[in-house]
């Protein structure tokens, strides 16, 4: 008796171009800087070294945005801008003392929030 053989099916290959936005290649399109390179000291009493941030005006909607772009001394930050607008809502609407967990993951966390030195 012969052993069975199979045949190999080839699948077929989709490819599908990607067709990346503006933003997808330059995160900066779309915003105009107002601080390139800040510098803020973190807000633990524990913590040493300074976090780095950029703030710049959205060009859409001329609204204000803030991002980290670096963080001494390691530890977790988002390069995602976000809406002061929405930074200032969240914070007048808590009952207790600024805290990262304050800060919701959407879709990335932003772990500190600077203040100006």
């Amino acid at each position: 008796m012969k052993p069975k053989t199979t045949k190999a099916v080839k699948d077929p290959v989709v490819t599908e171009q990607a067709t990346e936005t503006p933003e997808a290649i330059n995160p900066d399109a779309g915003y105009t800087f107002l601080i390139d390179k800040g510098v803020a000291s973190k807000l633990s009493p524990k913590s040493v070294g300074a976090v780095f941030f950029q703030l710049a005006v959205k060009d859409e909607d001329n609204s204000l945005h803030l991002r980290i772009s670096g963080n001494e001394g390691g530890g977790l930050h988002s390069k995602e801008w976000v809406s002061v607008t929405a930074i200032i809502e969240l914070l007048s609407h808590s009952q207790s003392p600024f805290r990262q967990r304050l800060m919701p993951a959407r879709p990335s966390p932003v772990w500190y929030l600077p203040l100006a030195r």
